[in-house]
């Protein structure tokens, strides 16, 4: 559980969820924020989520996610993101600037444990 008390976690999700509100309000955002901030709070919060359900599967609550394993994770995203589901659905636009945002979002997520996580465990 204290993997949720995680600053890191709790100020990406705030934002994360802050944004989405807003954008329902019918808040007009500046462009860099409304098209990228989602991206780079992305993978914090997902790789948060994961560690949580990997740590209870495996019975393991001192797991961390490598580097590989964040790499990893950051190049799904891209691939799957930026590649693969834009010609099938409007819904996703092709953007490389948002590869960038994921590895800032990757490297916050490394940042958090070996400042957070690993301290704690």
């Amino acid at each position: 559980m204290s993997l949720f008390i995680n600053p890191y976690f709790i100020i990406c999700l705030t934002i994360y969820t802050s944004g989405y509100f807003i954008k329902h309000l019918g808040i007009t955002l500046p462009y860099q924020i409304r098209n990228y901030y989602a991206d780079i709070l992305c993978l914090p919060i997902i790789l948060t989520l994961v560690l949580f359900v990997l740590r209870i599967s495996r019975n393991a609550p001192k797991l961390v996610l490598n580097k590989s394993m964040i790499l990893f994770a950051w190049l799904y995203v891209s691939v799957l993101f930026e590649f693969i589901l834009p010609p099938y659905s409007e819904k996703y636009t092709q953007d490389y600037l948002d590869i960038a945002m994921y590895s800032i979002g990757a490297f916050l997520y490394y940042k958090s444990q070996v400042d957070f996580i690993e301290i704690r465990t």
